[in-house]
């Protein structure tokens, strides 16, 4: 029926879609400017047709890179991903919580002194969430898998690591009907 490119200065490059309430869609990926600015978060809203309506980017000084996206009980979006740019240093999981237009309202840094990954997410049945993620900060190996949980405002819970003395990665992050999750990735 149509198809649209969308770009500008810079790499762009979009890694998922939702579909939204009026049959519009939103886009998610990362962009990478040319010249001296560095990768950051992006989001864009289109109408039915794929005319671009809006497009917000998120991110600091430095790298941010985002990986999931899911909408919130509000009618905004949660993305997850990981910032060089906010948290204790090093590559720190990473929480943006925007509104309807993807406008920035809160963002939350979880992590410690090494390599740590948000990869996807869910939301909770009180609007927080289930972060799952990588880290090499906390666990027992060189790599684990990580479980964050938030409250609505994104200030953590708890959060538990899974794995052993290798490497463990999550890709996927599943929602049970007893509400909980299952997490699904590689060991190595």
């Amino acid at each position: 029926m149509w198809n649209r490119t969308y770009g500008g200065t810079g790499d762009i490059t979009a890694y998922k879609v939702l579909e939204t309430s009026d049959y519009g869609f939103i886009l998610f990926g990362r962009i990478e400017p040319f010249g001296d600015e560095e990768l950051k978060m992006w989001l864009m809203k289109t109408d039915k047709n794929g005319n671009q309506l809006w497009n917000q980017t998120y991110g600091g000084l430095r790298r941010d890179a985002g990986n999931a996206i899911i909408n919130t009980l509000d009618g905004g979006f949660a993305l997850v991903g990981s910032t060089l740019s906010y948290g204790a240093g090093n590559w720190d999981m990473w929480l943006v919580k925007t509104d309807e237009n993807g406008q920035h309202l809160w963002n939350q840094t979880y992590g410690g002194p090494g390599w740590d990954s948000g990869i996807d997410l869910v939301v909770t049945s009180n609007g927080g969430f289930i972060i799952a993620g990588t880290t090499r900060s906390f666990g027992t190996g060189d790599w684990d898998m990580w479980l964050v949980k938030t409250d609505p405002n994104g200030q953590q819970l708890w959060n538990q690591t899974y794995g052993g003395l290798g490497d463990e990665k999550v890709e996927r992050l599943i929602p049970t009907k007893d509400g909980g999750v299952a997490l699904v990735g590689r060991n190595s």
